[in-house]
């Protein structure tokens, strides 16, 4: 109900879903729940790789990276692994989850 009502829920979401780096900082990534992730960078947020979860949201279209399992195979986490993200250049950087799209961050690198 709270995914068709409200679009999701407060405990499933990236956390923080904002963060402030500098270029060369790298940014590690902890899944603490319960089921694999992906930490997907995006060029625009959408719909993820599950069809029955992107019409529940509204028939949201899946990105270009969704589409792709060699853009999102290596950025899947499983439950208590982590991934580190390195070598992101100044600028605004969208990351999603391609499973639940609603989990969502924006990175803002500067120099």
């Amino acid at each position: 109900d709270a995914l068709v009502l409200a679009g999701g829920h407060g405990a499933w979401r990236f956390n923080p879903n904002y963060a402030k780096i500098r270029e060369g900082e790298s940014l590690k990534v902890i899944n603490e729940g319960g089921e694999s992730h992906s930490f997907t960078e995006v060029e625009d947020f959408g719909g993820g790789i599950i069809p029955e979860i992107n019409e529940l949201l509204g028939g949201l279209e899946p990105v270009r990276e969704a589409q792709d399992p060699e853009i999102f195979g290596p950025t899947i986490i499983a439950p208590g692994d982590s991934l580190t993200i390195t070598d992101l250049k100044a600028g605004t950087h969208r990351f999603m989850c391609v499973f639940h799209p609603w989990q969502q961050s924006v990175i803002n690198v500067t120099k």
